[in-house]
């Protein structure tokens, strides 16, 4: 006979929920949900420390604010475009049910943590939970177009009482001319920020006291009114219109992107090249390379690269040497699989040369070791088994070894930085408490292989990516490093701008190996 889970302490403010499963409730009226919440819900029932139930909803939704006939027009063309342009990305965006999930009824123990799907309309009385009742807020993505904001936020919020704690927030891409794409966009990005919550509350084991003092700083809602029929009308003929003209004038170019390696200007100012020293790599014209490596064996400089092709979408990896006299030799591929590769990252351990490159679609992180430097590499074991992650980037440092790497949940890769550590490039990998350390467009995703310097320093190169994928690059030192903390200062911006044109419209990989440096940049044809 099964062992029954132990019952809830009769008082949640005095007693943690150590030794027994979080208790999540979710307040659901029914109705059909995008697939982010159906995915977050699937993930949350399956997790091994949580009890998660259904909550018959006794809460009244807040009616939808009464839209001009102008906006009710635009937003049944905005809906369109929406799916349209899931369709060009292969995305099936199905609103369906939650996954089934036991009904918890009064006469049930009381949830640790309710998550109410929705935003409770101003003065609504909310059920009372230890840890409070979790909701995302719901802003209009309209208004974040029509501002032309560069990036609009995902924030989840807790509220204990009176007071609202802001648990986490990150950052999507506004699309310039499409509130509906911006807010599927934000969504996306969002999703990861209630099982990151619990995970922290969760590992930390705060009393429900200590909970809301651990809160992220927050941020407020510019919300404005719905605009009227006139109001609507100069929004769209001012604004909207010439940015869906200028989006049909873009769609008519393609980003290039290429290598260049250039050496160093100052080992004490990071970021800084001789620029007037860049050799650039000539990319075939039916491709781009790109998440450049640099490597020296036996005396000989080496780049490792993704290459690819335009008609097929789905990278490889490629090497090709490199020296002053004569420039980049001929690419050759070194390997190929089924799903895209790209950011061919590279590490020793134990004598051995491995090749670990992101290949989130195969659904694991792998390396591959060296038969025969360069050209010749065979897969050899998962470094972390059942991770789907963009840019991962390994670390040895002061004996422990770290995975820092940006998830990919749905369809965002590029909103938050994770780590874990171990004793070995191949884990088991144990999480960092903090997680994730950093969050939003800028800054968050890795940009190559950290930094040593002379003097001791250690620097993570980061993308911005604020405005646009892959924008410029960022160098970040890192001053605190534990299996407890992180923290981290941003100490140089790599403005693609000041490269020699046509290569200077974005940049995002910048590796550094015995004073030379390595890294992309970008054109339009």
């Amino acid at each position: 006979m099964p062992e029954p889970t132990p019952a809830p302490p009769a008082r949640f403010d005095a007693a943690s929920f150590t030794g027994r499963r979080l208790r999540l409730g979710i307040t659901d009226d029914g109705r059909a949900w995008p697939s982010w919440v159906q995915r977050v819900v699937a993930e949350l029932a399956a997790h091994l420390r949580l009890e998660v139930g259904r909550i018959p909803s006794a809460l009244i939704r807040p009616e939808a604010p009464s839209q001009s006939l102008v906006r009710q027009w635009f937003d049944r063309l905005d809906q369109r475009r929406l799916t349209s342009w899931l369709a060009t990305r292969g995305i099936n965006e199905s609103p369906a049910a939650l996954p089934e999930l036991p009904c918890w009824t009064a006469t049930d123990a009381a949830a640790d943590v309710i998550w109410y799907l929705g935003t409770p309309a101003s003065g609504l009385a909310l059920p009372q939970a230890p840890f409070g009742v979790w909701h995302y807020r719901d802003d209009d993505a309209i208004h974040d177009v029509f501002a032309g904001k560069p990036v609009t936020e995902a924030v989840l919020l807790a509220s204990q009482g009176h007071t609202t704690h802001v648990l986490g927030k990150t950052e999507a891409r506004v699309h310039s001319s499409s509130p509906a794409i911006t807010a599927f966009q934000r969504d996306e990005a969002g999703a990861r920020l209630m099982l990151d919550a619990l995970e922290r509350l969760m590992h930390q084991a705060w009393s429900p006291a200590a909970f809301g003092e651990h809160d992220v700083s927050a941020s407020a809602s510019d919300q404005t009114r719905a605009p009227s029929n006139v109001g609507m009308m100069w929004q769209l003929l001012s604004r909207w219109l010439p940015r869906v003209l200028a989006a049909r004038r873009k769609s008519s170019t393609r980003a290039q992107w290429t290598v260049g390696i250039a050496p160093l200007a100052s080992e004490r100012e990071p970021g800084q090249i001789r620029l007037d020293q860049i050799s650039w790599l000539t990319p075939p014209p039916d491709s781009f390379v790109a998440d450049p490596f640099l490597w020296k064996h036996e005396g000989q400089w080496h780049v490792f690269a993704e290459v690819m092709p335009f008609a097929s979408g789905k990278g490889h990896l490629a090497v090709c040497t490199w020296d002053a006299n004569h420039g980049f030799g001929p690419l050759k591929t070194v390997l190929c699989e089924d799903t895209h590769l790209s950011y061919p990252f590279l590490f020793e351990h134990e004598g051995r040369h491995y090749l670990m490159p992101e290949q989130y679609n195969g659904g694991e992180l792998c390396a591959y070791e060296c038969v025969e430097f360069p050209h010749r590499w065979e897969r050899a074991r998962p470094v972390k088994a059942g991770l789907r992650c963009a840019d991962a980037t390994l670390l040895q440092h002061e004996g422990r070894w770290w995975l820092f790497y940006t998830a990919v949940h749905g369809g965002a890769s590029e909103d938050s930085l994770y780590a874990c550590f171990a004793d070995t490039p191949f884990g088991p990998w144990q999480p960092h408490p903090s997680n994730p350390l950093s969050s939003g467009l800028r800054g968050s995703r890795m940009a190559g292989g950290f930094i040593t310097k002379s003097d001791g320093r250690l620097l993570r190169p980061a993308q911005e990516a604020s405005a646009c994928y892959g924008g410029a690059t960022i160098l970040f030192e890192v001053e605190m490093l534990t299996p407890h903390d992180y923290r981290e200062r941003e100490v140089a911006f790599i403005d693609p701008a000041v490269f020699p044109p046509p290569w200077n419209e974005r940049c995002h990989t910048w590796n550094e190996h015995e004073g030379m440096v390595v890294f992309d940049a970008c054109r339009s044809l």
